[in-house]
């Protein structure tokens, strides 16, 4: 009777440790192949490029789209009406620049931003810094950023706007991720995965579609993003 028991036991202790085994699998990301990662990275240079090329277009229609949308979120009252065309840039909004000068050595496709005090500090994440907070000095009318739009989210209200700020604002001093393809981590992060991951927090995806690498201008043309100031 003793026997039986503890093989009983054996097997279960086993059997168990083969689905934490396999639970961990599942869990654990798989990084993909060089050839993969070039391909990535190939199509994000490419997407910059034709951003580049057609900013004015691109801009132009998520501004338009902004000024359909009117309201942050109509039935949240704590949001005001936008002032479309202003750069009224607030807690939680997203700032995306095209201009290589502001991406890292590694990531030459634009820059993104996370507005964390309105009209005053910005999270973000260089290869040189990791994520820190800035003086939005460079993102302002007559600031050295020559081509940008700043996004707000669709739907969104002040509770999940204050999500997006309280996540990103928790993750200063976390270093960068040079891990473009990992962008689902939690202790490392590009500039636009940085975005991506604080909206996650509050409910919104803002990936433009992708899993993956998340560029700059995929928060651009994400359907759940709309305009409100461009240069």
């Amino acid at each position: 009777m003793l026997k039986m028991f503890f093989a009983t036991l054996c097997i279960t202790t086993i059997l168990l440790g083969s689905t934490i085994s396999a639970q961990a699998a599942d869990t654990e990301t798989v990084q993909p192949s060089q050839k993969e990662i070039e391909k990535m990275l190939d199509d994000a240079k490419k997407e910059t490029e034709f951003a580049k090329k057609n900013w004015n277009k691109i801009a132009k229609e998520k501004i338009e789209e902004g000024k359909k949308e009117g309201n942050r979120k109509k039935s949240d009252s704590t949001l005001s009406t936008m002032a479309t065309g202003t750069a009224n840039f607030t807690t939680g909004d997203l700032l995306v620049t095209m201009d290589s000068t502001y991406g890292s050595a590694g990531f030459r496709y634009g820059h993104a931003a996370i507005v964390y005090t309105s009209n005053e500090y910005t999270i973000e994440s260089y290869d040189t810094t990791g994520v820190k907070k800035f003086a939005m000095t460079k993102w302002k009318p007559g600031g050295k950023i020559d081509t940008m739009i700043a996004l707000w989210v669709k739907g969104a209200t002040s509770t999940d706007y204050g999500q997006a700020k309280s996540y990103s604002g928790s993750q200063i001093g976390d270093p960068y991720n040079y891990s473009f393809w990992d962008s689902d981590r939690s202790d490392k992060f590009y500039c636009s995965q940085l975005l991506w991951k604080a909206w996650k927090y509050a409910g919104f995806n803002v990936n433009g579609g992708w899993d993956t690498l998340i560029s700059p201008y995929d928060i651009v043309q994400d359907s759940d993003t709309t305009g409100y100031y461009t240069r």
